[in-house]
């Protein structure tokens, strides 16, 4: 039976029986869970396990942008991090940066940090 993190708060588990070898288990969680039953009605077969970490990628942090808010704090592969404005200032850049694989097979952010500017007043209003 294998369980990820994702499966178990799903609350589903995937069961894989018989002579077929299935297709390789990749998990892409924090956790993967693999139990392995005998019922002894075969005769001595048994089976063979690979296992191989891949290399965990993380963009670091972004950056912070002075006169606003980050929200988002984990910086894998996938994640996204929200940047807004302290009142009286423009978001220059873009709001949602994304960290993505590179072809380099590392990761990195999509777009640069943005930053806040001050809001300029127009005389007469």
């Amino acid at each position: 039976m294998l369980s990820t993190s994702t499966q178990r708060a799903r609350g589903v588990d995937t069961l894989l029986s018989g002579f077929r070898l299935p297709a390789p288990i990749v998990s892409t969680g924090t956790h993967l869970t693999l139990w392995f039953l005998s019922d002894y009605a075969v005769s001595g077969q048994g089976f063979r396990v690979s296992y191989e970490a891949l290399p965990s990628f993380s963009c670091g942090d972004p950056g912070r942008l002075l006169n606003g808010v980050q929200q988002g704090s984990s910086f894998r592969m996938g994640d996204r991090v929200h940047f807004g404005c302290s009142p009286g200032y423009t978001l220059e850049g873009h709001a949602v940066l994304t960290c993505q694989a590179t072809p380099t097979g590392t990761a990195s952010w999509d777009f640069p940090c943005p930053t806040a500017e001050r809001m300029r007043s127009v005389a007469g209003r």
